[in-house]
């Protein structure tokens, strides 16, 4: 883990993107989004598996939970930066 020890959440964004979520997706979201900021702002592509056992849900939930999480573009991972 970094040494960062605190990140920013912008409310209204945090809010007004994650309307529609299931509690579930919102609490791996939530999750997801610290990896990312600890790994340096990109979450690491990792496999279902890690990511289920990182958000405390079974593989089954957690895909179900990322279905979500994606159909908003909430997440990118590191295979999936830009270069532009």
């Amino acid at each position: 883990m970094s040494s960062k020890s605190h990140m920013p959440l912008h409310v209204v964004h945090f809010l007004g993107g994650t309307v529609g979520l299931s509690t579930e997706a919102l609490g791996a979201y939530t999750i997801l989004s610290a990896v990312a900021f600890d790994k340096g702002g990109w979450l690491p592509e990792w496999d279902l598996a890690r990511l289920a056992r990182v958000c405390r849900l079974s593989k089954r939930r957690m895909k179900a939970a990322l279905d979500e999480i994606s159909s908003l573009n909430l997440l990118v991972y590191e295979g999936q930066k830009s270069t532009t």
